[in-house]
């Protein structure tokens, strides 16, 4: 489904800056209906989740608008019945985009809340080895639908090794699920089991499925369900329009915002609902992390994350987020920045690192920030082997460079070892992808069965850097 559609009538007051609203919302993200081109207006709008009608437009128009109104959200210049309008000012397009936004955020809220009501269970699904953000944002969810009365299970796959994140699960005591999944061949099919400690666990015993933080391919549990539908999905990454077939239900994406918690923030604000000490606090600890503590040097954060730390501000225990931030690394992380710099290749401003088989996934992330602060280095990438997958992150300050994309169109979209399940994307400072061992050919079958990892390294170095030597050749 699309986001934005305009229709313009006659004598509107606003059509002459429509252009200038849909590069401020993404044109990519806007269409304008045209009669003479186009089907009904009816069947055009169908695709769309935001409806903005300009001008005069109540009788050709109005009772099509009116009846969308129960459906998706509708705006309009004119005033109609039980429509938002809008209103000409000086300031028009900052108005009308803050108008939109505005309401969009009302009624994302209350869509979430609807749809949260109708379950009595909710399986929360983060990404492997869950982020400060992703943990806070499934918290912050399971908070919200404390309000409907539907029971949350958060759950991720995977180790959580990153000191902050350990200490940000024992200092606030948070409660998330780890699931094991176990892959097994037979009668030539592969079978997944889930399991806790607690015994065998399935998606499908809680009547919704909900999606944080993460996509399909960065999570080992929605790889177990490959069919698996999605309820809800909130996040602030792209590459979600190859999978629209497995969503069935609420999405909010905003790629404009530099953490997940910072869009749940906004539910709060928007619901009148203040978040406990717990939950305030994990957060802000979000937003920080993801957006590096909102360096000036990064383009990876919106003035709306700033508002929303602020607003956490007035509920977090500052003690609890001041002893979570201060943790030190731990002697396997510490091992890992040994080898991201004993391994380490610059090649101009860019420099590489191939860090082994890697148990503590966190450490990879870490271990790229840190070879980003070497003298010289503009670009800086580390990647490891993850159980039967390559893990790669990311961080860049090269202007004319959008690490993110490239990740994504030479890993995901360049599809150049085959089609496989492969996962890449970012923003401009920072990204990653996942590239499971079948996309290695000989080398990933003979790892996968057990062959000796050591005489297959230098061949996935070689492999991979090839890949890594495209990014900026486009």
């Amino acid at each position: 489904m699309g986001e934005y559609c305009f229709v313009i009538g006659e004598e509107s007051e606003i059509e002459g800056y429509v252009e200038d609203i849909a590069e401020k919302l993404g044109e990519d993200h806007v269409e304008i209906y045209d009669p003479e081109k186009e089907k009904s207006f009816k069947e055009f709008s169908r695709d769309f989740n935001t409806v903005v009608g300009l001008g005069d437009i109540k009788d050709e128009y109005g009772n099509d608008l009116k009846r969308m109104a129960g459906e998706k959200l509708v705006i309009t210049e004119q005033e109609i019945s039980n429509v938002p309008s809008l209103d000409y000012e000086e300031e028009i397009v900052d108005t009308i985009y803050e108008k939109i936004s505005k309401v969009d955020e009302v009624y994302k809220a209350n869509e979430l809340m609807e749809k949260v009501d109708d379950y009595d269970t909710l399986g929360v699904v983060l990404h492997d080895s869950p982020d400060p953000d992703a943990i806070s944002s499934g918290l912050a969810l399971q908070y919200l639908a404390e309000e409907k009365d539907t029971e949350v299970n958060i759950m991720y796959s995977g180790s959580i090794n990153h000191q902050e994140n350990k200490a940000l699960i024992n200092r606030l005591d948070l409660d998330l699920r780890k699931v094991e999944v176990e892959k097994t061949e037979k009668d030539g099919s592969t079978v997944y089991n889930t399991i806790t400690e607690e015994g065998d666990i399935s998606l499908n015993e809680f009547d919704g499925v909900a999606m944080l933080d993460t996509t399909f391919t960065n999570s080992k549990i929605m790889s177990a369900y490959p069919e698996q539908e999605v309820d809800i999905v909130i996040d602030h990454h792209e590459g979600w329009e190859n999978v629209e077939e497995r969503l069935r239900g609420f999405k909010d994406i905003r790629t404009d915002r530099g953490a997940v918690a910072s869009i749940m923030a906004d539910y709060f604000k928007t619901l009148d609902i203040e978040p406990d000490e717990k939950v305030a606090t994990s957060m802000a600890h979000g937003i920080l992390t993801d957006t590096l503590d909102f360096d000036p040097n990064s383009r990876d954060f919106s003035t709306r994350d700033i508002e929303n730390l602020s607003y956490l501000y007035e509920f977090i225990d500052r003690s609890s987020l001041e002893d979570i931030r201060k943790t030190t690394i731990s002697l396997s992380t510490a091992d890992i920045l040994a080898r991201a710099i004993n391994n380490r290749e610059k090649k101009g401003t860019n420099i590489y690192s191939y860090l082994g088989e890697v148990e503590d996934t966190d450490a990879i992330p870490q271990a790229t920030d840190y070879l980003k602060k070497l003298e010289g280095v503009t670009t800086s990438i580390t990647y490891g082997l993850v159980d039967d997958r390559i893990r790669l992150s990311a961080r860049n300050s090269d202007i004319k460079l959008n690490i993110g994309k490239e990740l994504e169109r030479v890993f995901e979209n360049g599809r150049s070892y085959g089609d496989f399940s492969c996962s890449a994307g970012g923003s401009s400072r920072k990204g990653g992808a996942t590239i499971p061992l079948e996309a290695m050919g000989m080398i990933g079958e003979a790892i996968k069965d057990g062959s000796d990892l050591d005489q297959y390294e230098s061949a996935i170095q070689s492999t991979i850097e090839t890949m890594l030597n495209k990014i900026g050749s486009s």
